[in-house]
């Protein structure tokens, strides 16, 4: 979810300069694991790790991740994302792709004209690390089905409105054969996702560990945005709700991490590092039926850090 540019609506034209936003396409209720399991059972430094690294744009405007391997670890596990840009947020939105689809065919059908939406039936939205800008990291803990494959994208626009997956972000692993853990940490709070709605304790605590769960019939995602230096919330929401195109210059908003989208059932954990100030969740995936995003039908949220 997040970020700056302009939202391509994956397999419809979703309307709205979204600035920078993810663009999902919401269909199915297909699992991708990491369905709600008791909290409490594991500590988080317990955990095994798996780092993505989004590489510094290159001079002619390439940009890539690097992994530490190509096989992570299976279970629940603590997924971060280091934006090593200097110019670019970053999100590692995962996708797990469906037995018998290969990277191949997910990458050529990504690369048509409908991006995202042509993968929607080869492969489940399965969360991760939300945009950051540059120089910052973000972790979120997901549930890796063991034996699986998953990819890695950047759904986020780059120069002319290219999202950055077709610039080069666009990465892949497998996971080990058995799960390493699948209990999941304590947290603080539990934020739900619905058709179309965030569900929060209005007394939650955004910088003490919160777990977020898609209670919805379509994938959801979480992105945190904060008015960029001498803008206001005002402008933000002027930004979201502009016609596409209407603002061809950088967005109004800076992103703060948040979980990337996930199919229904899926739950993930974060920890958001927020300074005290006014903030909005927002879920920028499409709407397959109105071709909306999300944010448009309801999903969207002020917050406060005190």
């Amino acid at each position: 979810m997040a970020i700056a540019g302009l939202l391509a609506a994956c397999g419809s034209d979703g309307g709205g300069d979204t600035s920078g936003a993810t663009a999902a396409t919401a269909t199915g209720t297909q699992e991708a694991g990491g369905g709600a399991a008791a909290a409490g059972t594991v500590s988080v430094d317990s955990l095994p790790r798996f780092e993505i690294d989004a590489d510094a744009t290159t001079a002619t405007g390439a940009m890539s991740y690097t992994l530490p391997s190509a096989e992570a670890p299976a279970g629940t596990v603590m997924v971060t994302l280091k934006n090593n840009d200097t110019m670019m947020p970053h999100q590692a939105q995962l996708l797990k792709l469906h037995p018998g689809v290969t990277v191949e065919q997910f990458t050529d059908a990504l690369a048509t004209p409908a991006g995202v939406g042509a993968v929607v039936p080869l492969a489940d939205f399965a969360g991760g690390p939300n945009a950051v800008m540059p120089g910052d990291e973000s972790s979120v803990i997901v549930h890796l089905d063991p034996g699986s494959t998953y990819m890695v994208i950047c759904q986020i626009p780059g120069p002319g409105g290219t999202p950055h997956y077709a610039l080069g972000m666009i990465a892949h692993f497998t996971t080990g054969a058995t799960a390493q853990s699948n209990g999941w940490p304590k947290t603080d709070a539990t934020v739900k996702m619905t058709d179309f709605a965030f569900s929060e304790p209005s007394s939650i605590d955004w910088n003490k560990p919160i777990t977020v769960v898609n209670d919805g019939d379509q994938p959801h995602e979480l992105a945190v945005l904060a008015p960029a230096d001498g803008k206001t919330m005002d402008d933000v929401r002027a930004a979201l709700s502009a016609p596409e195109g209407a603002s061809p210059g950088p967005p109004p908003y800076e992103t703060y991490g948040g979980v990337a989208a996930a199919a229904p059932d899926v739950q993930q954990q974060t920890t958001l590092k927020l300074d005290a100030g006014d903030y909005l969740l927002v879920c920028f995936v499409v709407d397959p039926s109105t071709g909306k995003p999300h944010y448009m039908l309801g999903m969207e949220q002020p917050i406060t850090v005190e």
